[in-house]
Formats: C-alpha cells, structure tokens, sequence
C-alpha cells in the first residue's frame, strides 16, 4: 500500500467495536485479503491481533499443505510398568518442548503436534530443516536421559489439514503415513530419514554432510522405502537397522537359492546330454553306419560336452 493510498480498514482505538483484541476479525481479514493485501499489511493495521491467531485461521482453512513431519516413538514401551511409561512420556513431552525449533515454531502456529501411541507426530508447515533440526536437538537431550528409548523418521510430502473430534488442527493422509512407515524401519537412536527429505535437504550442505544412504527397506503393503541415516559425531545410531540387515539377509539368501537351482538345472542338462549321446550311439542302428573311429570321436566328445557343462553349472 504506498503512502496516498487510503488505509483499507478503520484502525479503530483500543476498546472500540471495530477494534479487534485477540481474536482475529474473520470477515475483516476476507475482505483485507480479496483486495490483494498482504497479511504483513493486516498486522500492521490491528498490532493487537496475534500472528499466531491469523496463521492459525489460514492453516484452518487449507485444505492440503506441503508438510514436513517428525515422528516419535519410544521403543520397548510396552515393556514398561504404566508408571515408568508415564515418567518417559513426561520426559520425552518436556525434552521436545524445550527445543528451540519447537517453541519458534509453536509460536508462529507452523506447526501440528499430536500423540501417536507411545510417541508424537509434529507436522511442521515451514519447511524440512525445522523437523531435521528439531530430531538433532531432541537427539542431543535424550543422551542424558538413559532410559529413554527413542526413534525418530522424517518425511515430506502433502498433508490433509482437518480438525479432530475436539476442534483442533490435525494433519492426515500420506506424509503422515510414509513417515510413521520409515520411523518403524529404526531401531533405538536411530534418526532415519526418507528420500524425499533426504532430496529437500539438499540446498544444505551442512545438514547432507550427517546423512548417509541405508539402502531400500519393504515396509507394509509391499511399500519399498529409501531410507536415510542422520548419522553425526554425537548424533544418531551408526548401526544399520535390524530391519534392513535382515532383510538384505533374506535377498542373500534368495539369491544363494536361486543360484543353487540354476546350478542343478545345468548339471541335470549335462546327465541328460549324456544319456542321450550314449543312447544314440550304443542302443540305436545308427552305430553301426559309422567307423569305429566316429564312434569312438563322439563318445568322447559326448563325455567331454557333459563334463564342460557340469563344469560350467559348478561356476554359475
């Protein structure tokens, strides 16, 4: 808006009707934003509205988002008595709130939290560097805290925004769902990573350099999963995740079966080479057009193609 143009809204004095408190004047933002001003504009007219409030109202109103979403989860809960579930669950709610990453973006309203069984899931709408600095520094705290079995999995793509049964913001739909499926992937410390997130760290460097490629993991559904590592001086678990080692195990050992059935398919071709040369120039009249010497040269010959093949079945 420059300087001759002539304020949009009345700004009001404080107490008056047209004055809005906390609460963000809904109609008042529509009309604001259907003549092209920006929300920077907006604030500046009402500096008692809260940021917070009008990213809320727009967050609301989106139907889908690009969200970034780091996912918890305590590992072994289920072995614990409700009482040390408890206690965990109050040091895992206190280490996350303490982080900077979640506080700045708690109070901007760029982010969703909700419990997800034994752990959380944090969508974030500003971007992957939030949620991977977010894990880094949940990773650090929970060093002090042994028995604290964590896993983390980040993951970005698009998200649903609804409202729960209570009327809060909620995220839903496939980021949360990959990202769950490659936090299940980890073990406890690890901080695992999808290709996605992976790709969208890539204008940081800083933050490539603690990353590594795991390799593909099959998740639920037949879901393939190229899974990353953040794995730092002081950060993560350098160890491959059982699920990942077992699973290369079982390819190994696919292959060493199928490897084993190639190899009997040879040497049953050679014995049967074998047995019809022997057939043919023993047991039928053709034997008898032919010099003893022929005879001799393709029985040999026979022998010898059988022993090559059983040679080469032993190779493959």
């Amino acid at each position: 808006m420059t300087s001759g143009d002539e304020p949009a809204f009345p700004k009001g004095k404080p107490g008056g009707e047209n004055f809005p408190d906390t609460l963000v004047p809904v109609a008042l933002l529509d009309e604001h934003l259907a003549r092209g001003h920006s929300i920077e504009e907006f604030l500046a007219m009402y500096p008692r509205v809260k940021r917070a409030d009008v990213q809320a109202l727009m967050l609301s109103r989106t139907d889908s988002a690009d969200v970034s979403v780091l996912f918890l989860d305590i590992v072994g809960s289920s072995r614990l008595s409700p009482t040390e579930l408890l206690n965990v669950s109050d040091e895992l709610n206190s280490i996350v709130r303490d982080t900077e990453v979640y506080r700045k973006a708690a109070a901007e309203s760029s982010l969703v939290c909700r419990p997800v069984g034994d752990g959380m899931a944090i969508a974030f709408f500003s971007g992957i560097e939030a949620p991977f600095l977010c894990a880094m520094e949940i990773d650090r705290a929970i060093r002090n805290h042994p028995t604290l079995n964590l896993r983390m999995g980040i993951h970005c793509g698009p998200g649903h925004i609804v409202r729960d049964i209570n009327g809060r913001l909620d995220v839903v739909g496939d980021a949360m769902i990959k990202t769950k499926r490659i936090m299940d992937v980890g073990d406890p410390g690890h901080v695992l990573l999808s290709d996605a997130a992976a790709q969208a760290l890539e204008p940081f460097p800083e933050h490539m350099a603690k990353i590594r490629l795991l390799g593909t993991a099959h998740a639920k559904h037949d879901l393939k999963l190229v899974v990353w590592s953040l794995v730092a001086p002081g950060l993560g678990n350098p160890r491959p995740p059982k699920a990942i080692v077992e699973q290369l195990v079982d390819r190994f050992s696919e292959r060493e079966a199928a490897t084993r059935r190639r190899k009997s398919t040879w040497l049953w071709v050679a014995l049967g080479a074998t047995i019809l040369g022997l057939i043919l120039l023993f047991l039928l009249p053709i034997r008898d057009t032919l010099s003893p010497l022929v005879v001799r040269l393709l029985q040999y010959g026979f022998v010898g193609l059988a022993a090559l093949l059983a040679f080469l079945a032993s190779r493959r």
